[in-house]
């Protein structure tokens, strides 16, 4: 078998031999010498996976398949193989089966030859050609560079591109390195091979190219020996791009790779160009579409043999609606006419007539012409857009033909800003605020008429002219200053400026005034906004004085007085100066106002007022502090002069006042105060004067008094009394004592008088006198009567048990009356000790009835219907009014202890009691004397007809367990038994 492929080497450069399998199974030495191979064997294989050979063709697979399943022999098979030298070779393959001689098949035999290096190149260009041929832009740079690669087998392969004006920089378009793509880079050439290769066209180094060029420490790094590079061009010679391919072995096959770049070379020129000019292209297309979407243009024509439009991408966006942005657009698009006029009819709503006569004028001259429609947009709505159009010859020679380009704009903004614009303009002009602006002098540039109706001058009058023409001088200066700090730094000012009308006339002005931008952000105009606040201002000047002035006298009220004191402290400071404080109050005023009414006791007042102010100096304040109460302020005023301004004061008030056409009498105690002497603070010295008047008070009324450091101990006191009254009842501090009430003709005793007892571990034993007013005006004698009542009612009842017939008293306050609280306690009372009302007695003074006639009538009817007994108390002291014991429905008269005292040595006192007990009588009232102390005083008033009396001549007001001992002295119980089983209750 041998012998037989021996003898087919001579028809090539060696034979080969395959078996059934096409494997092949014997090679001639021929092959050694034609593939540069040493004592070694070509590696056999399948012709169809010859490892490292490469068909240069793509049909060759499918064709060498076909022939050898068929057994048909093939020729002109073409592989691309490497010399042992690394360089490449192109072999050629001619096969035919053969059989044995039982014409069995066998396999395939053959010959391969080697190509010359001309017909190899030729070959491999068209291997080039067909791998390339329908590749374009960066799928033919990526394909070619890979190809280039793996055909001359280099590590690296890229074409580049120059960056127009920019030619020591390029950038890559394909880069094919160690059998993989890399990302295209940028990178400086100077100092490269690339440079000379840009300089000089070529430039090819087969080895050592690295130390040839040391500024490109990259060759170096990279281990790179060869270099190949081909300078690409345009057609004007100028250097766009580079071809390179690099090796890190030397590159024996040099020449064959340059003669293949310089075959190659002028496609990829071509191609790179053709790519450049498409970039350039495209980005004034960009360029141009950017330009139409940022100012709100659109282009468009119409060829007329074609007879269709072109629109921009930001034409069509606005005619259409769509909501793809221009750059999701084409650059261009090509509408039919006939879709253009279906839109318009669509679309044009009431302008479709006038943009018909806007196309016939624009296609018959060639003069610009220009229309505004408004147009439904699916998008967008109703928009307006102008459009700017004329006819333009499509060749130089001046033939017939003809195209029509225009511009299209949008216009809805600019259409709805000049509506609003003029809105504005006549709502400006409508305003009823003034509304001016200047330039930044100030001067007057425009004003509106609501300007000129609050000024009183005509445009005419003011444009040009400064707005300090309308300056009063009565504005502070600090507004002037806050406003031109806040424009220059830019921002809006708001205040107020009094201003001068033409006629003299002053108004106030409430302005906002605002810097004005143009179009570069530089302040420019002033904008002043400002409404006449006269009115406003005078009704808070209203507002303000009603705060602080009383509503009655117009005299400063109490917030402005002690703003004033305030103010007089601090002057009297700085000037090391005094002055004297001093509080008024009429006495007795609450019985002339309860007397003669309200209007009259306001008439009064008034006229305290009036002689008040008469007394004073100016600068000294007078005030009314509510009800009956003033306040005046001496200002620089020491001891004397304040003495002196008091007795005037008792003078002024002193002089008869006329009220109603009745002549009334006033008097005043006054307490006084000095700064700094006395205090140095407004509460300290209003304290003070308060704690002189009620000395004045307590001396007689109608004087004054200057404070002393001793009321200071007063007011202690009594600030500690107020501090432990109100944790009395809560300490169980508060008692009740039992007086007993005593009938004059059988000597039994028939009632106790209920009377509240208040023990102090600090203060000790408290006056009633002292804690009760007290506990009136701290609004605590409500809790406190309703402890005396429900203790006072459940004693009554155990007493019951041994004398249903014994009663108790209990003592009203003025202002249980003022409230239905009293009545709610004492029905719960009665309904939980389940007593009969008949036992209880309430106690009335005079001075309740005095306050208010009609509403103490109707409340005590209101008690007297729930079956309790009324007494009046201390009857005698106060008005002593017949009409009480006529009208008011009282069972009881209690004459005042004042009147049994000196009944026995004063006549008139004993005419004085035969009276009352008469009167009484005369009314069915029972008399009860109190404060009786001596036998005498009871033979008296037994021998007067008085019913019973209560005072120390029967006993002191006693505990509950003392009183029911008295009770057993006096035989009231029926045993010791019975007592004993009392206290144990």
């Amino acid at each position: 078998m041998t012998d037989s492929i021996d003898r087919l080497e001579e028809l090539g450069d060696w034979a080969w031999e395959t078996n059934a399998d096409h494997e092949i199974s014997a090679v001639t030495t021929g092959v050694l010498q034609a593939m540069g191979l040493e004592g070694g064997e070509l590696r056999t294989g399948s012709f169809l996976e010859a490892e490292g050979w490469l068909h240069l063709f793509e049909p060759q697979p499918v064709y060498l398949r076909q022939r050898l399943a068929a057994r048909l022999p093939f020729n002109n098979i073409y592989m691309l193989a490497r010399h042992g030298s690394g360089v490449p070779l192109v072999i050629e393959i001619r096969g035919a089966p053969y059989y044995d001689e039982q014409q069995r098949y066998r396999g395939y035999r053959g010959v391969s030859t080697v190509l010359a290096e001309k017909l190899a190149t030729q070959l491999l260009i068209e291997h080039f050609q067909e791998r390339l041929e329908d590749r374009e832009g960066a799928d033919y740079f990526s394909t070619l560079v890979k190809v280039v690669s793996r055909i001359l087998d280099l590590d690296c392969v890229f074409v580049g591109r120059f960056q127009p004006g920019s030619q020591p920089v390029m950038q890559t378009q394909s880069v094919w390195c160690d059998g993989e793509y890399l990302e295209n880079f940028w990178y400086q050439i100077e100092g490269t091979p690339c440079a000379q290769v840009q300089r000089d066209g070529e430039v090819a180094v087969s080895e050592g190219v690295s130390d040839l060029f040391r500024d490109a420490p990259l060759l170096r790094k990279q281990g790179f020996e060869a270099y190949l590079g081909q300078r690409l061009q345009n057609r004007e010679g100028e250097a766009i791009g580079l071809l390179v391919c690099l090796h890190r072995q030397p590159l024996r096959q040099i020449e064959l790779a340059n003669n293949l770049f310089k075959v190659l070379v002028r496609r990829v020129e071509s191609e790179l160009y053709r790519l450049s000019t498409e970039q350039v292209l495209r980005m004034q297309k960009t360029t141009l579409a950017q330009a139409q979407v940022l100012t709100g243009f659109g282009s468009w024509r119409f060829e007329l043999q074609e007879q269709c439009f072109y629109f921009s991408a930001s034409a069509w966006q606005m005619l259409s609606g769509s909501s793809s942005t221009a750059r999701e657009l084409p650059l261009e698009l090509r509408i039919s006419i006939a879709e253009v006029w279906s839109q318009l009819r669509l679309r044009a709503l009431g302008h479709r007539r006038a943009l018909l006569e806007f196309w016939r004028s624009v296609t018959d001259q060639d003069e610009l012409r220009d229309s505004t429609f408004a147009w439904q947009s699916p998008g967008l709505g109703l928009r307006w857009f102008r459009c700017i159009a004329n006819r333009q010859r499509t060749d130089d020679a001046g033939g017939g033909e003809y195209r029509i380009t225009g511009v299209l704009r949008d216009v809805t903004e600019e259409r709805n800003a000049i509506r609003q614009l003029r809105l504005l303009s006549e709502a400006v002009d409508q305003a009823s605020n003034s509304i001016s602006i200047t330039d930044l002098d100030a001067r007057l540039i425009y004003v509106n008429p609501a300007f000129c109706r609050v000024t009183g001058y005509s445009r005419e009058e003011v444009l040009g002219h400064s707005v300090n023409m309308l300056s009063s001088g009565l504005t502070q200066q600090e507004n002037y200053l806050e406003l031109w700090d806040s424009l220059g730094k830019g921002e809006h000012w708001r205040g107020e400026f009094v201003n001068r009308r033409k006629d003299g006339s002053l108004y106030w002005s409430s302005s906002l005034i605002s810097p004005l931008r143009d179009e570069d952000g530089q302040i420019s105009n002033y904008l002043s906004v400002q409404e006449d606040v006269s009115l406003r201002k005078e009704q808070e000047d209203q507002l303000r004085h009603r705060a602080h002035h009383d509503a009655l006298t117009d005299l400063p009220n109490r917030l402005l007085a002690f703003e004033r004191l305030k103010h007089s402290i601090v002057q009297a400071r700085r000037q090391s100066g005094s002055f004297t404080l001093m509080f008024i109050d009429l006495d007795n005023f609450k019985q002339i106002n309860d007397s003669l009414g309200h209007d009259a006791g306001d008439q009064l007042l008034q006229k305290v007022a009036r002689r008040l102010l008469s007394t004073l100096r100016e600068g000294d304040t007078v005030a009314r502090l509510g009800g009956d109460e003033f306040l005046v302020i001496l200002e620089s005023s020491g001891t004397a002069a304040a003495e002196l301004s008091a007795l005037r004061i008792r003078h002024v008030l002193g002089t008869p006042m006329v009220i109603e056409g009745r002549e009334l009498f006033v008097t005043a105690s006054i307490g006084l105060t000095s700064f700094p002497e006395d205090g140095d603070t407004p509460e300290l010295l209003m304290r003070n004067a308060d704690m002189a008047m009620y000395r004045a008070k307590a001396k007689g009324k109608n004087t004054f008094r200057f404070f002393t450091a001793s009321m200071n101990g007063e007011s202690e006191k009594r600030l500690l009394i107020e501090t432990e009254l109100r944790r009395a009842l809560a300490r169980n501090e508060i008692h009740v004592h039992y007086q007993p009430v005593v009938d004059i003709a059988s000597g039994r005793i028939v009632s106790a008088e209920a009377l509240a007892r208040w023990s102090n571990p600090t203060l000790g034993e408290v006056s009633p006198l002292e804690f009760i007013p007290l506990a009136e005006e701290l609004g605590l004698i409500a809790d406190i009567s309703d402890y005396i009542i429900d203790q006072a009612v459940a004693q009554c009842v155990r007493w019951h048990r041994y004398d249903p017939t014994l009663s108790i008293a209990i003592n009203i306050s003025p202002r249980q009356l003022r409230d239905s609280r009293l009545y709610g306690s004492l029905r719960d009372a009665i309904g939980l000790n389940n007593i009969n009302p008949q036992s209880i007695t309430l106690e009335v003074t005079e001075g309740v009835l005095v306050e208010n006639v009609q509403a103490a009538l109707g409340y005590l009817q209101r008690l007297s219907d729930m079956g309790v007994n009324l007494a009046i108390d201390d009857f005698g002291t106060g008005y002593s009014s017949l009409s009480y014991v006529k009208n008011f429905p009282f069972s009881h008269l209690k004459i005042d202890r004042s009147f049994v005292v000196d009944c026995e040595d004063e006549e008139g006192q004993l005419r004085l009691l035969r009276v009352m007990v008469d009167l009484a009588h005369q009314f069915h009232l029972t008399v009860i004397a109190e404060g009786v102390e001596t036998a005498a005083q009871l033979q008296l008033l037994s021998r007067l007809g008085a019913d019973m009396y209560q005072g120390y001549h029967c006993s002191a007001p006693l505990a509950a367990d003392a009183f029911t001992d008295l009770l057993l002295q006096q035989g009231v119980l029926d045993s010791a038994a019975g007592v004993d089983v009392e206290r144990r209750h």
